[in-house]
C-alpha cells in the first residue's frame, strides 16, 4: 500500500495495488475528480461569487443543491464581510467500491483555510460518501452524502432515497436563506468578565488547540468529552457527577446542566462578552436535539469567534460557518463564570 502525507498523521490515503476500473478510469482519475470537486466548492468562499462546479454530473439534483447552497453561503459571507484568503484541500480515501456502473468512495475531506483578517489558520475534516458516474468518457460526482459531525455511512443508512435526502436539504436551505442574516450573531465586544477562581480560559483554549487532532476516545461522539477535557485543563475540578466517562462529562445536555446547576456557567442566547475557554453548543436539525459541544479557542481583533471541536476534528473554525447552517438550527453559549 502506498500512502500520502497528511496533516492528520493517523490517517492514510487509501490505495489498492490493483486499480478499480470504470470504463478505463483508475484510482488516480477518481482522486483528480474528488479534489477538483472539493476545490470548486471551497472556491466559492474565496471569490464570493458562484463558481460553476464542472465536476458535478450535469443537470443532476446535486448540481441544483450545490448552486443553492453556495448562493446562500455567499449571501451570508458577504453580509458579514467574511472571505477565504487561501485554502488547501487534502484527501484521505477510506474505501472505494464498485456499485454496478457507479463508483462509491468513502472519503475524508481535509481543509486548511485562512480567512481574511483572521490571525489563525482553520483546520478541519469532514467525511463524505461520494458516488461517481461516467458520462461520455468523463467521471462526474453524481451524489454526495455528508452531515456535520457524522460518518456519511451512518447518514446513508438512515435515508430512504438520495433524491429525498437532497430535496429536504433544498427545502431547508430555501426556507432559511432569506433570514440567515438576522440569525447571525453580532461580533462580540471584548470585555474581561469575572471568572470562577479556579478557571483559566486561556489554558483551556491552549489545551484544545494543542489536542484538537488527537485520537478520539469516543469515535464519532467525542465532542463533549473533548470539551470536558479542555475545561478540566483550564482548572474546573472533577467531582462525583462530572468526571471522565460520566454523562456530565461526555453528553451535551448533561454537561450544560452540570455547568449551570453548579454555577460554573451562565447560559446565554447571544455571544456578548464571551472569552477564550467558554463553551458553545449547537442544536442539530437531523437529530432534533442539542447534539454538539465546542470550545472557544480564538477571538480576533474584529470580535469574530473561532471554536475547536471533535467528531470530526475542527481547529479554530469560525463560528459563522457553524451557525446558521443546514446542519444546526439553534445555538447557545455557556460562559464560564
Amino acid at each position: 500500500m502506498k500512502s500520502k502525507k497528511s496533516i492528520f498523521p493517523y490517517f492514510r490515503i487509501f490505495r489498492k495495488k490493483k486499480n478499480i476500473y470504470l470504463n478505463n478510469k483508475t484510482i488516480e482519475d477518481v482522486e483528480e475528480v474528488l479534489l477538483g470537486y472539493f476545490n470548486k466548492c471551497i472556491e466559492n468562499e474565496r471569490k464570493l461569487k458562484l463558481v460553476k462546479n464542472k465536476y458535478i454530473y450535469p443537470n443532476s439534483i446535486l448540481e441544483e443543491y450545490n448552486k443553492l447552497h453556495y448562493s446562500a453561503l455567499i449571501d451570508l459571507y458577504s453580509s458579514i464581510k467574511a472571505r477565504a484568503k487561501f485554502y488547501h484541500v487534502y484527501l484521505n480515501i477510506n474505501s472505494i467500491n464498485r456499485r454496478g456502473k457507479t463508483i462509491e468512495v468513502d472519503v475524508d475531506k481535509i481543509i486548511n483555510i485562512k480567512y481574511k483578517n483572521s490571525k489563525v489558520l482553520t483546520e478541519y475534516k469532514d467525511n463524505h460518501l461520494i458516488y461517481l458516474n461516467d458520462k461520455n468518457g468523463e467521471l462526474f460526482v453524481s451524489k454526495d452524502i455528508n452531515e456535520e459531525g457524522m460518518k456519511a455511512r451512518e447518514v446513508f443508512n438512515t435515508i430512504d432515497s438520495y433524491e429525498e435526502y437532497i430535496k429536504n436539504k433544498i427545502r431547508v436551505t430555501k426556507k432559511n436563506r432569506f433570514n440567515l442574516k438576522s440569525k447571525v450573531n453580532k461580533k462580540i465586544v471584548n470585555k474581561i468578565g469575572y471568572r470562577h477562581s479556579t478557571y483559566d480560559g486561556t489554558k483551556a483554549a491552549k489545551w484544545a488547540s494543542d489536542n484538537w487532532n488527537a485520537l478520539e476516545e469516543y469515535e464519532g461522539n467525542d465532542c463533549t468529552n473533548f470539551v470536558s477535557k479542555a475545561l478540566n485543563a483550564g482548572g474546573l475540578s472533577i467531582d462525583s457527577i462530572w468526571k471522565p466517562g460520566s454523562y456530565a462529562w461526555i453528553r451535551v445536555i448533561s454537561l450544560r446542566n452540570w455547568l449551570v446547576n453548579t454555577g460554573y456557567a451562565k447560559e446565554y442566547k447571544s455571544n456578548n462578552e464571551l472569552e477564550l475557554g467558554d463553551v458553545v453548543q449547537l442544536y442539530s436539525r437531523s437529530k432534533d436535539k442539542w447534539s454538539h459541544s465546542t470550545i472557544i479557542t480564538s477571538i480576533d481583533s474584529d470580535g469574530q469567534i473561532y471554536v475547536s471541536a471533535h467528531s470530526y476534528p475542527y481547529h479554530n473554525r469560525p463560528l459563522f460557518s457553524y451557525y446558521p447552517t443546514y446542519a444546526y438550527a439553534n445555538i447557545r453559549f455557556l460562559k464560564i463564570t
